[in-house]
């Protein structure tokens, strides 16, 4: 029997049917259009609840075959919930190579065969290897930034990241890139959201070094950045869509950022395609997708508030106990106390706050964590106060908390990508939509490997060639 084909997992988060055909018939996506005319093409249904829809969720369906239910992961930071093996560790245990780059929430011995990076939004795990350190922390401290504006990079770790790039797989094309876009940015104080797409760039560097190196049976590259700029930009890709329009300042800069994003993440995809030439399966999975959000806009549209100095205001709520602060997405944010006993005290003093009669704070404790954020998504009256009745306090919304950039434009959609590229190029759309459960069942099939018996979904027989 031959030895199965590597497979890559192209994890390109939340890339959307609608955008992605009505792109690739403009011709404006050449290397999604090959790709796509290359493959078994399917839509992937969750088959989950509405509050179930987020990638820290669907992407360990993904990765494991069990539904939100069963998998019980609901944050990101919680892979060590898992209480069954995901695809990482069901081929280390085979003796199979692995380089998982950036998955969210994945789980792993430290003893695995290969290499693993964890999403940057993770809190308490570090990569595999020590000399992938100084990349992940840079990474993650990019990323943690954009949430918490107080958090500052030293100069050891933005040196410590070039002397990583350097020896790991950085190209001229992506130093082009870099140079292009600060070049950019200066001379018109404008387009620093078009560095989501950088990063892309780089972390595809990184992941061409170590595939190299490590010549992995499976492994993932997870791409972020399309997520990111169709959640604040789809507003303007399609102002006809919604209510409350953006302004012509703002279409002059946002106008086309989506498709922006869609056109480098397409430059990617066909590095990735010559980059695996015939060798190697190539899967591309998106686990969830997006659409216009419509829901906010009788309120102005929906925004996020993000406390200005966490320390500060978690003083005003009460909160003495010592704890680790760790931001993550939008208005959510970690706090890792000593006990059980301090976080749960600390949600209870957080959950007493309010803004005008409404609750300021959703979460809760778990453990010895609380996660979080802010509640409130409409409009906030500059007069606004925020008061503690646990202590009488009160103080300005505004001197505790800030607005996070722009309106929020896309919001999660169940049917997302799965398209599968196999040596022959062999093209099929399939008429029906396969389960999510269903692809990690078929990836370990067509590595040879035994489906475990927690997987429900059957193999997706066309392409793993179970039976």
């Amino acid at each position: 029997m031959s030895k199965p084909r590597p497979s890559i997992l192209l994890e390109f988060n939340e890339l959307t049917p609608e955008l992605m055909f009505r792109f690739m018939k403009q011709g404006l996506l050449p290397n999604f259009e090959r790709f796509y005319n290359e493959s078994y093409a399917y839509i992937t249904d969750p088959e989950e609840e509405v509050k179930d829809l987020e990638p820290w969720i669907q992407w360990v369906t993904v990765h494991t075959g069990l539904k939100a239910k069963d998998h019980g992961v609901q944050e990101l930071g919680e892979a060590s919930k898992l209480r069954e093996k995901g695809l990482t560790e069901l081929f280390s245990e085979q003796q199979k190579k692995v380089f998982i780059c950036g998955t969210m929430n994945v789980r792993f011995e430290h003893d695995i065969e290969g290499a693993v990076i964890p999403d940057p939004w993770t809190t308490d795990i570090e990569p595999s290897a020590e000399e992938l350190k100084p990349f992940y922390h840079f990474v993650q401290g990019l990323v943690q930034k954009h949430t918490d504006p107080t958090r500052k990079l030293a100069a050891s770790d933005y040196l410590g990241f070039m002397r990583f790039m350097v020896k790991h797989g950085l190209t001229m094309a992506t130093v082009k890139s870099i140079v292009a876009q600060l070049t950019k940015e200066r001379m018109t104080g404008k387009f620093q959201w078009r560095r989501v797409s950088i990063l892309d760039r780089v972390v595809w560097d990184v992941f061409k070094h170590y595939y190299k190196k490590i010549q992995p049976d499976f492994s993932t590259l997870y791409l972020n950045s399309v997520a990111h700029l169709q959640h604040h930009y789809w507003r303007n890709l399609d102002p006809h869509l919604f209510k409350v329009k953006p302004s012509e300042e703002e279409q002059g800069e946002f106008k086309d950022a989506v498709l922006y994003g869609y056109q480098k993440m397409d430059a990617v995809l066909g590095e990735v395609i010559d980059f695996a030439g015939k060798e190697a399966t190539l899967m591309l999975c998106s686990a969830v997708a997006q659409k216009p959000c419509l829901i906010y806009e009788d309120q102005g549209g929906k925004v996020y508030y993000r406390a200005n100095k966490m320390e500060q205001f978690l003083k005003f709520a009460g909160i003495t106990e010592e704890y680790v602060y760790s931001p993550v997405m939008s208005e959510e944010f970690h706090l890792e106390f000593n006990s059980e006993k301090a976080a749960r005290s600390a949600a209870d003093k957080l959950s007493a706050l309010r803004v005008g009669d409404q609750p300021l704070m959703r979460g809760g404790a778990n453990g010895s964590s609380y996660f979080g954020g802010c509640g409130v998504f409409s409009m906030v009256d500059e007069n606004a106060v925020i008061t503690n009745p646990a202590t009488g306090a009160s103080q300005p919304f505004f001197q505790l908390f800030y607005q996070a950039e722009n309106l929020k434009s896309g919001m999660h959609d169940p049917k997302a990508l799965f398209w599968v590229r196999q040596p022959d190029c062999k093209h099929v759309v399939a008429e029906q939509d396969v389960p999510l459960t269903a692809i990690a069942p078929t990836i370990l099939s067509l590595a040879g490997i035994k489906p475990p018996a927690f997987m429900k979904a059957q193999p997706i027989t066309e392409i793993s060639g179970a039976s």
